[in-house]
Formats: C-alpha cells, structure tokens, sequence
C-alpha cells in the first residue's frame, strides 16, 4: 500500500510538472504558430518557415499538447489555418506525441476531414502500436468514412499486428487500395510482410 501511494505521489509529481512546463511554453508556442500561419504564403524553401519549425521541434514533447490544438483547422478554416495544420502534421510526426495520443485519437475519430486525415498521419508515427492500431484498423474498415487510404498508410507504418493485417485486406482490395498498400511496403519496408506478396 505504501508503494502504491509512492507511486500515485510520483504520478501526481510528475503530471504538475507537465503542467507548469506547458504553461512556461505557451507564450513562446503561440508566438510560434501565430508566426507560421502569417508565413501561409511564403515561398516554398522560405528560411523563415524552416526556422520556426525548428524552433517548434527544439521544444519536445512538452510543446506537443499546445500544438495539437491547430491540428484541426475546423469546417470553415481559411487557408492559412489549413497551412497551419498541414505544417504542424508534418511536425508533430518528428516528436515525441505520447502527451498527446488521446488527442490525436479523439481527432481522428471526430475531427473534420482535414483534422482527421493530419492526427492518422501523425498516429502512424506512434510509440503506442498496440492502441493506435486499433483506432487506425477501425478507420480503415470503415469505408463510409472515405480514410482507408490515409490509415492504412499510417498503419503500415506503424507496423505490427494492426499493420499487418490491413495490408493482408488491402492486398486484395480495389485497385486503388492495394496501389497504396503496395506503395506503403515500398515506403516502409516489406519486413515480415513478404507472404503477404508472394
């Protein structure tokens, strides 16, 4: 009983930390993404756009939380949000984002379209494989929800039992799916996918 108050302290401890450490970034994070979305119609190879983005990944995973909030531009989001959006997947995908997969899960299950489409694309970059390849073979399966082709991208990417057993659906699904399941081990690598081709 002593351990497990020691640990629930410890818990405690270490989620008040994560808290002020949030609120010390936000000032500089909002600044951050503020200025990012003002570059929405910048050049391509822009240096500024490159050095925000730099700064953003220099804050770690403390920063993750503050910038999952844009993840999702929402249904009437002005072309500079979708921008925003877009940069911040790609980011998000180089982080650490297990502060924020309960985020990206709930985005993925019922975000708009583009903020679906962003949180599968960073959930394929995953260290939780087990609970986002559920979320992710769910999407997959649901063909009504037209994300078969982003999740089942994510999934091979994350890899796994989930992974595995999309590309054995995809293999012999449409024609568009097993394309992308086909340029998904191409991507990724074929590992312990290869019956699956033979």
């Amino acid at each position: 009983n002593a351990d497990r108050t020691s640990l629930e302290k410890l818990l405690a401890e270490q989620a008040a930390e994560a808290k002020r450490l949030e609120a010390e970034l936000a000032p500089r994070v909002v600044a951050l993404l503020n200025s990012l979305q003002g570059l929405s119609s910048a050049k391509p190879g822009d240096n500024r756009l490159f050095q925000i983005e730099d700064e953003l990944l220099s804050l770690g995973a403390p920063a993750t939380p503050l910038m999952v909030g844009v993840l999702d531009p929402g249904t009437r989001a002005s072309s500079a949000s979708r921008f925003l959006s877009t940069r911040i997947a790609s980011l998000l995908c180089e982080m650490p984002t297990t502060p924020i997969t309960g985020k990206l899960i709930e985005i993925a299950n019922n975000g708009t379209d583009k903020g679906r489409r962003s949180a599968i694309l960073v959930l394929g970059t995953s260290t939780e494989p087990e609970r986002v390849g559920q979320v992710l073979g769910k999407l997959f399966r649901d063909a009504d929800l037209g994300l078969e082709l982003p999740a089942l991208r994510a999934l091979a990417r994350l890899g796994g039992p989930h992974g595995q057993e999309a590309l054995k659906q995809a293999l012999t699904g449409t024609t568009d799916v097993t394309a992308e399941a086909l340029a998904a081990l191409a991507q990724y690598g074929i590992g312990d996918s290869m019956p699956l081709v033979r």
